[in-house]
């Protein structure tokens, strides 16, 4: 195990920006989720569900692991040991498989709760932008064509 060439002052660098990146990534996760739940308890007439925002769960779990890996070779001023990199290998291919399917098992699951409380999708407020999603669901036709004029109405 040899030391590592690069200057300690990037390799902190890199630790505080992957350290940012992680928490940044949870924090937006956990804010849309939280919202998410909160409109579904309190049977509100319209939910949001912003699909792309479930993609930063597995963003956060593998920017941690790097993150951590590289604060052990930093402070350890060596290569971490085969266990522990066999860890963090396994806990990056774990982030980046929910980074992968979570949105989508997430999305059919709540497909299927909102229907059952007799939610359905408003195609006039969904959109799509590159792999983000989001969907707006309302409890009725009505209520959906109503938001959707309010939204032509503010965009003239």
């Amino acid at each position: 195990m040899s030391e590592s060439s690069t200057p300690l002052w990037k390799q902190l660098l890199a630790v505080l920006l992957f350290s940012i990146f992680a928490l940044l990534s949870a924090w937006y996760f956990l804010d849309v989720f939280f919202s998410l739940v909160t409109e579904i308890y309190s049977e509100s007439a319209s939910v949001v569900f912003d699909k792309g925002a479930f993609y930063f769960l597995g963003i956060a779990i593998t920017a941690s692991a790097l993150s951590f890996i590289f604060a052990v070779e930093t402070l350890y001023r060596k290569m971490p040991s085969e266990a522990l990199t066999k860890k963090i290998r396994n806990i990056i291919i774990l982030g980046l498989a929910i980074m992968l399917l979570f949105p989508h098992i997430f999305n059919a699951g709540l497909n299927e709760y909102l229907a059952s409380k007799n939610y359905i999708e408003c195609q006039g407020l969904s959109y799509k932008w590159l792999h983000s999603q989001t969907f707006v669901y309302t409890k009725g036709d009505d209520l959906c064509s109503s938001l959707v004029r309010k939204k032509e109405q503010d965009r003239e």
